[in-house]
């Protein structure tokens, strides 16, 4: 009978990492998250090369962390929710990272909301 070694302990620090880097994108729709070369020397975002341990805002209006196992990104922008949609639309202000509702046929005029989902 052959007896088959259990995985390095190495090997079994990536699995666990991995999956708790799944679990942690699971929760955010607007999340994205990217396994770090192990030898890298940081992580690399937009041509930047950021340092482990650093939190960045990147473009795009993303909030990135960089870990020496991932590098994870996640919409700051919420997207406002609970408005008169008939009469109300929300439109994106890109400069500052979030929506404004305003009145369809008067743009200058804001609606209420009540939820923001992020």
């Amino acid at each position: 009978m052959e007896r088959r070694s259990a995985a390095p302990k190495d090997q079994k620090y990536t699995i666990g990492v991995t999956l708790a880097v799944a679990v942690l994108a699971s929760f955010c729709d607007a999340c994205n998250v990217e396994v770090v070369d192990p030898e890298a020397k940081g992580c690399l975002k937009d041509g930047k090369l950021h340092e482990f341990g650093e939190t960045f805002r990147a473009e795009n209006c993303v909030r990135c962390t960089c870990t020496k196992d991932y590098l994870g990104c996640c919409n700051i922008a919420g997207l406002p929710g609970n408005y008169d949609e008939e009469a109300c639309t929300a439109i994106y202000d890109e400069k500052n990272c979030q929506y404004k509702v305003v009145r369809k046929d008067n743009q200058d005029e804001e609606c209420t909301f009540t939820s923001m989902v992020v």
